[in-house]
């Protein structure tokens, strides 16, 4: 408190908030469009909000990486902007000797792994779960 006053406490804020609004309107586009084009038969549905989930998640990311390195920032230091934080991901990914370098790069710098498995199978889990609540109280009205 002594160093930062209250300013170390919104440290994050506008990364989580870009973050959550490119997961939603990434996962939101992708499902919609997966439904509405017949994609896949019904009970395969839940392939298509996996993978609605799982993009959105990739999509996401680097607004999680610039959060993430705000929350980190000292609290007498100043913290670097989102655009700040992207650029150097950037850089640093154009300076790998090959396409398969920088996206290896990118992959462990945005933690592309388990956890956007996790995700997306608990996005899918949840909307499967909506979807069936939804059904349940439409048949009782």
């Amino acid at each position: 408190w002594r160093k930062g006053g209250s300013k170390p406490f919104f440290y994050g804020l506008l990364p989580t908030l870009t973050r959550d609004v490119a997961f939603g309107g990434t996962y939101t586009f992708l499902r919609r469009y997966v439904r509405k084009s017949d994609l896949l038969e019904e009970q395969y549905m839940w392939v298509g909000d996996t993978a609605s989930a799982a993009c959105a998640a990739i999509v996401s990311g680097p607004f999680n990486l610039a959060r993430n390195v705000q929350y980190g920032t000292g609290a007498s230091k100043q913290q670097p902007s989102i655009g700040k934080v992207l650029r150097s991901l950037a850089k640093e990914a154009v300076t790998k000797r090959s396409l398969v370098g920088a996206m290896l790069f990118l992959q462990r710098r945005l933690r592309i792994g388990w956890g956007t498995a996790r995700v997306a199978a608990g996005m899918a889990f949840g909307q499967g779960v909506y979807d069936w609540c939804i059904v349940i109280v439409s048949r009782n009205n």
